[in-house]
C-alpha cells in the first residue's frame, strides 16, 4: 500500500471542530473585544494586547489538551496510515492558527479599518496568531512523544 502524501493528512485537520475549539475561539474573541474596546490599564500601561496574547496561549493549549482520548485515537490512526510526528504537529499548528484567525477576524477588520494594515496592532495580531498555532501544537507534540502514546501505538 502506498503512503499517502502529507498534504491530505495535514489539510484534513486544519478546520476547528468540537466544543473545545469553539470555547477557545469564544475566549479569544472576548479578549480581542477587550483589547480593542476596553481600556485595561495597569501601572499606567495599556495591557489589552498582552492579555490578548496570554489568553490566546492559554485557551489554545487547553483546547488542544482536552478530549485527549478521542484525539489519541485520531493521532494513532494518522501514524498507522504513515504519518509522521512533524505532520501531526503541523496539523495542530494550522488548526491553532485557524482557531485564532477566525476568532480575531472582527478585531482584524476593525484595526485594519481604523489604523491600516501596517500598524502596531497588526503586529500584535500576527504574534497572537502564531502564538495560538504554537500553543495548540505543543500539547499534541508532547502527547505523541509520551510513553502512553508509544504503548498504545505498539499494542
Amino acid at each position: 500500500m502506498e503512503k499517502p502524501g502529507w498534504v491530505p493528512i495535514v489539510i484534513s485537520g486544519v478546520l476547528p471542530r468540537g466544543v473545545p475549539d469553539l470555547f477557545a475561539m469564544v475566549i479569544v474573541l472576548a479578549a480581542s473585544l477587550n483589547a480593542s474596546l476596553g481600556s485595561t490599564v495597569l501601572a499606567g500601561l495599556g495591557i489589552g494586547p498582552a492579555l490578548l496574547v496570554l489568553s490566546v496561549m492559554a485557551s489554545c493549549a487547553l483546547a488542544a489538551s482536552s478530549n485527549s482520548a478521542r484525539r489519541l485515537r485520531e493521532e494513532l490512526a494518522l501514524f498507522a496510515y504513515g504519518s509522521s510526528t512533524r505532520m501531526v504537529g503541523l496539523r495542530g499548528f494550522l488548526r491553532g492558527v485557524a482557531c485564532v484567525f477566525l476568532a480575531l477576524l472582527f478585531y482584524i477588520a476593525l484595526e485594519a479599518r481604523t489604523l491600516g494594515l501596517f500598524s502596531g496592532s497588526m503586529i500584535i495580531i500576527c504574534l497572537a496568531i502564531v502564538v495560538g498555532g504554537v500553543s495548540y501544537a505543543l500539547p499534541i507534540l508532547f502527547r505523541t512523544r509520551s510513553l502512553d502514546f508509544v504503548e498504545n501505538y505498539k499494542g
